[in-house]
């Protein structure tokens, strides 16, 4: 099944062992022999794993002007597939293999429902074909190694894919660019997504976020084999985006990644978000359990059972059923508490008083964190991630704003019971008062909402769980620079860097079929000279803060970064020209935090008559005028 249809859609330290340099060399000399040079692929090699012989090949390609050889192993299986009485259950570790594994290309993505976002994009080859197949076997990972004529033991950066936790996988992340200009191991994986993922009956009987533990065994893989591609293994960093930058915190709070990795970088994603946690995975369960024939009504053990025997194909089909609305804000597979990855909810993982969530927060705040934003994310929400069909000619008006747009927003965020003051604020927080009725003015009110409320104020939250206290390294950025290739289409001349715009920058601008932006929008636009410069900063800074937790050094990237404290408050702002910032987000992070769940609950008669009253406390905690609204700028 090709999920992508021609339109593809994808949306954290322990305490550091001696090194034993001798040893990790002599191993990587033993484990890496090479075989043959071959016109098509290059110079081929094969190391040694504990899942055994395993054989990759050389890429040369021009890195910006410069000439770069990437050793690249693909497609390689760190667990056993996930079908028969392996799916809805925990990876299980991947066996020896006999003779020599082919890891010279990609393995499939993991299953999941079919998006079309648009956009004008690079036309499928044959091989751009092959690499978008589908399957449940799908626990696979990319490594890629910098080819430098040295035997250095090199850092290394996992990448965990976005994509609401529902889409997505490794194939159009590449990691030849952060590898070769960065002389960093890059490692890329897939995990099970959507309801082969997350789905769950809320107990022991089908707990879910098998996806979460696929990203843990991968982590342990990496642990435990890449010291024979010449990586460190006790100098890991993990990063992702989107579902990948909640997965990253995901990570960090959980305990059995105690060793595996020593700092984290989430970009974009929080565990709070709202697209980010299923809140009732039982009532998702028998939705989908009625649709497919199960009993929805009967007792959770018994509905576990007959969704397992399902076949893949019935799921597959109602799943992509235009009338089953499982395409939809937020999804309805996700995240949910299992008692173990997440104990309680992330809201109470992230404030609660439970001695398991305390352990949680300390575990986070263990490890060097670098996170950050696009400046207008909220572009999100009108893409086809959403249901929307031509994000590019999107408009809307103050009507809609006010009368629909912001209804279901309280809706999403609140539930249905909820006083109506909460809605009458938001449209007075974010409606633009100098203009309200302009159409323009309207859709920017929609984006400033719809970052605040999808985006930004939970990573602001995190933020600043994380450097409460003082034993690690924390640094906010805000990117605000537009790249001229995005995986997500935006209207044009858009004044902001939408959802996911690092990536072009981060992953570097290539469009052969092995690079990335041969599958963004809109395919065949050359990057202007400032994009390839700030790319090789944006590597800079990620591979700077994976190599020494300071995103400024070793490699000089003409700017200072101070670390983000509850004091300081300061922050990065990366465009074409560095800024250093304060107190990014902080009145959406205080509206959104203390103000409307003040007023949610509040009794309905009592938030009418002290909303103003309300107001005016919020407007004198920020230190801003409400007067005339508010612009919400950073």
């Amino acid at each position: 099944m090709d999920v992508y249809n021609g339109e593809l859609y994808t949306f954290f330290h322990t305490m550091k062992k001696p090194r034993m340099m001798h040893t990790r060399i002599i191993l990587l000399c033993l484990s890496m022999t090479f075989i043959s040079s071959n016109a098509d692929v290059g110079g081929t090699l094969e190391i040694d794993t504990s899942i055994g012989r395993i054989r990759g090949y050389e890429r040369s390609f021009d890195a910006y002007g410069t000439p770069a050889r990437v050793n690249r192993f693909l497609g390689i299986p760190y667990a056993e597939p996930p079908v028969g009485k392996l799916r809805f259950e925990r990876p299980k570790r991947k066996e020896r293999m006999s003779g020599v594994y082919d890891a010279t290309r990609l393995g499939a993505q993991c299953l999941q429902i079919e998006l079309d976002i648009g956009g004008t994009r690079k036309p499928l080859t044959d091989a751009m074909k092959d690499v978008s197949r589908t399957s449940n076997d799908c626990l696979f990972l990319n490594v890629f190694v910098p080819v430098n004529g040295n035997n250095d033991i090199l850092p290394v950066m996992v990448f965990i894919h976005g994509g609401s936790f529902n889409v997505g996988g490794s194939t159009i992340y590449p990691g030849d660019f952060i590898s070769a200009l960065g002389n960093v191991i890059v490692v890329v994986i897939n995990y099970r997504v959507g309801l082969f993922g997350f789905l769950s009956t809320g107990d022991s009987h089908m707990p879910g976020n098998y996806g979460l533990f696929d990203q843990h065994l991968a982590l342990t893989w990496v642990h435990e084999n890449i010291a024979a591609f010449g990586g460190d293994p006790d100098l890991v960093t993990i990063f992702g985006a989107s579902a990948g930058g909640a997965s990253v915190i995901h990570q960090m709070m959980y305990p059995g990644n105690k060793g595996l990795f020593r700092r984290g970088i989430p970009q974009s994603g929080s565990i709070q978000n709202p697209w980010a946690f299923q809140p009732d995975p039982l009532k998702n369960a028998r939705y989908l359990g009625k649709i497919v024939g199960c009993d929805d009504s009967t007792d959770s053990a018994t509905l576990a059972q007959c969704l397992k025997g399902v076949s893949d194909d019935t799921f597959m089909t109602v799943y992509n059923d235009p009338k089953n609305k499982f395409i939809r804000f937020p999804f309805h597979f996700l995240p949910s508490i299992d008692g173990e990855f997440i104990p309680e909810t992330p809201n109470d993982i992230l404030h609660g008083s439970s001695q398991v969530v305390k352990e949680k927060r300390a575990l986070f705040q263990s490890y060097d964190l670098m996170t950050g934003l696009t400046s207008m994310e909220g572009l999100m929400m009108i893409t086809g991630a959403v249901g929307i069909r031509d994000a590019e000619h999107y408009t809307t008006n103050r009507q809609t704003f006010e009368n629909t747009l912001i209804p279901d927003i309280v809706r999403t965020m609140f539930g249905y019971d909820v006083p109506d003051s909460i809605r009458k604020l938001l449209a007075f927080e974010y409606t633009d008062w100098n203009n309200p009725d302009d159409d323009e003015s309207a859709f920017y009110s929609f984006m400033r909402l719809s970052s605040d409320y999808v985006f930004n104020y939970e990573t602001i939250d995190a933020t600043k769980i994380h450097a409460g206290v003082k034993d690690h390294k924390t640094y906010l950025y805000l990117f605000d620079a537009i790249s001229s290739q995005l995986i997500l289409p935006t209207p044009p001349n858009v004044k902001g860097a939408a959802h996911c715009t690092e990536y072009a920058f981060l992953f570097g601008y290539d469009t052969s079929d092995d690079g990335y932006t041969a599958w963004t929008h809109p395919y065949g636009r050359d990057p202007e000279r400032w994009e390839i410069e700030l790319s090789k900063k944006t590597i800079a800074l990620w591979t700077n803060f994976a190599k020494s937790g300071d995103p400024t050094q070793p490699v000089d990237v003409g700017t200072q970064w101070p670390e983000y404290t509850l004091g300081s408050e300061l922050y990065l702002n990366i465009s074409q020209q560095f800024s250093i910032g304060r107190r990014l987000f902080e009145r959406p992070y205080n509206l959104w935090t203390d103000v409307l769940p003040s007023l949610k609950h509040a009794s309905v008669s009592t938030t009418e008559n002290t909303l103003t009253d309300t107001v005016a406390q919020f407007c004198t905690k920020v230190n801003q005028h409400c007067e005339g609204g508010s612009d919400n700028d950073p």
